[in-house]
């Protein structure tokens, strides 16, 4: 069972490079760009000064029951502040909040407790966000810029990163398959998304809507970014 929000990510036919982003299985937005290291560069070069200082509001307030409901919305004030700043790691950390908030609550002895921690893991994921930025940002100017290590190669200073921060060794990108429609060999997006937005399920509109301009279907890769 896939667990949201995911995007998934194909080589469109038109050599573009598609990001599907689910939030829920019903709701899907598409995004196309042409180069995938954008987005890092993106969010190493982040402004998060109005981030900072909402983070800071919401930390201030004292985490009770009277005031669970007022950090509960600034903890979203919070990551709205990111939403025309960056789509993916604001569609990624908002599903992650969601996530967190909505996990039920079994004990019956110290609710109180139970419904304000999930608050305080809301809060530590904010901040994990300004600390992820400074790895990031390490990680640029250790492997990319040349300038700046020009004495080693990209290899040794790839090392020299992961050295520093072993978990990103572990760190691997998802290749899963699924039956898509196919357009010039590669994943026919006009389709695909064709099929998103008039939300098609059964296997003779699928079947028919996959044969009309295209190659038909085949089982093809995709990327799968998740949390």
């Amino acid at each position: 069972m896939e667990q949201y929000p995911l995007i998934k990510v194909f080589e469109g036919n038109d050599k573009l490079i598609y990001s599907m982003a689910y939030a829920y299985p019903d709701k899907v937005t598409q995004y196309a760009q042409k180069f995938i290291g954008n987005g890092l560069i993106e969010f190493v070069e982040m402004d998060f000064e109005e981030y900072t200082t909402l983070l800071t509001e919401t930390k201030s307030i004292p985490l009770t029951m009277a005031n669970y409901q007022t950090i509960r919305n600034k903890i979203f004030d919070v990551a709205g502040t990111i939403a025309d700043k960056h789509r993916y790691v604001y569609f990624f950390l908002v599903g992650l909040l969601n996530n967190i908030l909505k996990e039920p609550i079994h004990t019956k002895d110290e609710f109180e407790n139970a419904l304000l921690r999930p608050i305080t893991i809301c809060v530590d994921e904010l901040e994990h966000i300004l600390e992820l930025q400074e790895v990031c940002t390490k990680a640029v100017t250790t492997c990319l810029d040349k300038e700046s290590r020009s004495d080693k190669e990209m290899s040794q200073r790839l090392c020299e990163f992961v050295s520093e921060y072993p978990g990103f060794a572990e760190a691997a990108v998802k290749i899963k398959y699924e039956l898509l429609p196919r357009k010039n060999g590669k994943v026919d997006m006009d389709t695909l998304k064709d099929i998103h937005d008039w939300n098609l399920r059964e296997t003779d509109e699928l079947l028919e809507i996959m044969h009309q301009d295209g190659e038909g279907v085949s089982l093809m890769p995709y990327y799968l970014l998740n949390i």
